[in-house]
């Protein structure tokens, strides 16, 4: 063995080391706090030659206020480990953490006091604190991706069809299996899939929703599962935690499962199946647990048919089907969900609109092939507009029968689109104007234009229209 390995063969050398180590400061007391032992890192600290500190009581140093508190004497009077910052006499700042020795008897032999310079201690926290930054960034996505605020999250049932749903939603929530909801776009889905997490066990822990039709193919298995560093070209260089890591313990709402890839599809159910997950590019397999909460609006049971979708995996969807319908079939619920959205609207954009009762009849009165999402649409249009909800639903009307046209005779007519915008601009001035009972200028103060304005917009239909001043 060469000779640096004999130097440290020998145990008192290597004691010698550690209790000089100038950056570890240790102060040794006897039952009574005098000082029996102290290291070079505690002559550094505290500013005092050995010589100067050993057989000095610690109480000595407090009264002369050499340091402003003593972790020794609280860890003798207490009985037990003493933490403390302390500040000596020559401003110099310490973390001090004094241990008491007891015998059998329960008698104290001794203190063992270890510190550390706050500068040390200050450099410790940065850095920690930048770590709980990361973990808050990751909470604040989470918080991100499942943030929807508590208007939105009301679930609307007072029509017929949707009380079976209510009751079924209500019992599921309090239960751990899987929960498959079917409907078209816009049906709301994803706020029933809220409504069970928020009524579950599950309730303080993260809602992660992700939609498989919105990330490519080529990307959701990343997402899903995370990476490591250098997993593939592209990825962070500091690796990525996956959506399935961050829904541990949580809830894992899978939307649009329907068009998650094939292959994908096999590594899915091994994690419903094994409780494990495995980033891309690691060996590391982490147990996790989450709660499955899966959606679509397509037929997976077709799919299965068609070898597009996995039997195997539709059936552990599949434990609890829900079926939203739409919204033509619960007019009920349109006048609910508009004032709904009409009060979140009008917070947000600080107005004071309100829904009459003939603005209501007309949103029963249409069909909403977008459904919830497209009432949502129209009514904050409603609130950030001048226009009124008859006008609203009416261009509706237009556009869903030139989209029918369109779908009728696949030879689509193009007209040009000024042209097009003047005669629905025109057509909503003659209806302001009408509602003014004629009177232009009236409709040009509603209007937030000059009547001149107007005159101009209905030159061409002004022997159709009876204005007045």
């Amino acid at each position: 063995m060469h000779a640096g390995g004999d130097y440290l063969m020998n145990t008192n050398e290597v004691y010698r080391l550690i209790l000089n180590n100038p950056y570890g400061s240790i102060f040794i007391t006897d039952s009574k706090g005098t000082i029996a032992f102290v290291n070079l890192g505690a002559e550094k600290l505290l500013g005092k030659k050995k010589n100067e500190l050993i057989g000095t009581n610690v109480q000595k140093l407090l009264q002369e206020g050499f340091y402003d508190k003593s972790t020794v004497l609280e860890c003798i009077s207490k009985r037990q480990l003493v933490v403390g910052q302390l500040k000596a006499v020559h401003g110099k700042r310490f973390m001090a953490v004094s241990i008491p020795i007891i015998d059998k008897e329960g008698k104290i032999l001794a203190t063992i006091t270890n510190s550390l310079d706050n500068a040390i201690v200050s450099d410790y926290m940065t850095a920690l604190t930048k770590e709980q930054q990361k973990s808050r960034k990751y909470r604040e996505t989470i918080q991100y991706l499942s943030d929807m605020d508590q208007i939105s999250n009301q679930f609307i049932a007072e029509s017929p069809c949707m009380k079976p749903i209510m009751m079924t939603a209500q019992r599921v929530a309090g239960t751990d299996c899987n929960v498959l909801i079917l409907g078209e776009s816009g049906t709301g889905k994803d706020v029933l899939s809220n409504y069970i997490h928020h009524h579950s066990l599950r309730a303080k822990e993260p809602f992660i929703p992700i939609n498989c039709a919105t990330i490519p193919a080529d990307l959701l298995e990343s997402e899903l599962f995370g990476y490591e560093k250098g997993a593939f070209t592209g990825a962070n260089d500091k690796g990525k935690m996956g959506i399935l890591e961050m829904a541990n313990h949580g809830t894992l709402f899978l939307d649009e499962v329907g068009e998650m890839p094939l292959p994908l599809q096999a590594k899915f159910l091994r994690i419903l199946e094994t409780g494990e997950v495995q980033r891309l590019g690691s060996t590391v397999i982490k147990k996790i647990d989450f709660r499955l909460i899966a959606a679509t609006n397509r037929n997976l049971l077709e799919m299965v048919r068609n070898g597009t979708f996995r039997d195997d995996l539709y059936y552990r969807l599949n434990v609890v089907p829900v079926t939203l319908p739409p919204l033509r079939k619960r007019t009920e619920d349109i006048k609910a969900l508009a004032n709904m959205f009409l009060a979140r609207f009008n917070t947000k954009y600080n107005e004071k609109k309100k829904l009459s009762s003939v603005a209501v009849q007309y949103l029963q009165q249409y069909d909403w092939p977008g459904n919830i999402r497209e009432l949502q649409n129209v009514i904050e249009r409603y609130v950030i507009t001048d226009m009124d909800i008859s006008s609203l639903v009416q261009i509706k009307l237009e556009n869903a029968n030139d989209l029918a046209d369109i779908t009728k005779d696949t030879l689509f007519e193009f007209r040009d689109l000024k042209e097009y915008m003047r005669e629905i601009e025109k057509s909503y001035i003659e209806r302001a104007v009408a509602a003014c009972d004629g009177k232009v200028s009236e409709a040009a103060k509603k209007l937030h234009v000059h009547r001149t304005l107007i005159y101009k917009k209905l030159e061409p239909s002004k022997n159709r229209i009876k204005t007045t001043l």
